[in-house]
């Protein structure tokens, strides 16, 4: 499985102010990582992806949703969600 995402900066030597998350972890923890493909349109190579859904994600925190014009949810906040990988190795 390939991840092909956005590059995003997550050792600790790009980060400041590092505090362990306490009670607050288990929000994270309530994050269900998923595998999935994109439909063709939007990706007709088929690529198998890891990540988040965006409706799960509302679930647990709903200001991380980003809503279209219709007011259906359509992505999240994915600067204030690192990566499902940590997420998956805490289970």
């Amino acid at each position: 499985m390939r991840a092909r995402s956005k590059t995003t900066q997550l050792a600790a030597r790009f980060k400041e102010a590092i505090k362990s998350m306490d009670e607050a972890s288990e929000a994270i923890l309530a994050l269900k990582p998923v595998t999935f493909r994109y439909e063709h349109e939007l990706d007709p190579e088929g690529i198998p992806q890891f990540g988040l859904v965006a409706e799960d994600v509302e679930k647990v925190n709903p200001d991380l949703v980003v809503r279209n014009e219709d007011g259906k949810v359509n992505t999240f906040a994915t600067r204030q969600i690192s990566t499902p990988t940590p997420i998956c190795s805490l289970r």
